[in-house]
């Protein structure tokens, strides 16, 4: 699967999981905030795509998926970079 597909997998699976993705431009790398409630993810639109989804993949990481069907190649993308317990 290319990058832009997988990318566009990941900002699925995120509002699946109830968060907002916002792409914006600004002098910042990306992250999972909240603000008034609302889980958002937020990430540099000026980053190139790559960066972008590991920012996403990293923000998803370590989620409870068991519920939610994720394609095996997102699956594994999101154990790569889960953090070590």
């Amino acid at each position: 699967m290319k990058v832009p597909a997988l990318f566009r997998e990941l900002q699925d699976l995120a509002e699946r999981l109830g968060y907002a993705v916002v792409q914006d431009t600004g002098n910042f790398n990306g992250g999972v905030c909240t603000v008034e409630g609302q889980a958002m993810i937020v990430l540099n639109r000026s980053a190139p795509v790559e960066q972008r989804l590991r920012y996403l993949a990293q923000a998803l990481a370590g989620r409870d998926m068991a519920d939610i069907y994720v394609k095996p190649i997102v699956r594994n993308l999101l154990e790569f970079y889960q953090e070590p317990d």
